[in-house]
């Protein structure tokens, strides 16, 4: 795992972890954190493989909140490959 991947998946299991929120309120600081973490780069390519690769580490640990974010992910996928 790459190092900026270690980094947002620190983040995503501590979101994870959080019991004083709501899940709904978890997954919308998820979804922050991962377009922050995206918005390093504007390469659509770069985020691309970001994006993959930090879905393959989601997939090590499923759970509700794991598969959430790994259907967040597709889309943002999805929307990378219709603007390409």
């Amino acid at each position: 795992m790459s190092l900026e991947v270690e980094r947002i998946m620190e983040a995503l299991r501590a979101l994870a972890k959080d019991t004083t929120r709501r899940e709904s309120q978890r997954f919308v600081a998820a979804e922050q954190a991962i377009k922050t973490w995206l918005s390093q780069t504007k390469d659509l390519a770069k985020q691309e493989q970001m994006l993959r690769e930090l879905d393959d580490e989601i997939a090590e640990e499923m759970d509700d909140f794991r598969v959430g974010l790994h259907a967040h992910i597709t889309r943002l996928l999805k929307t990378l490959a219709d603007r390409a």
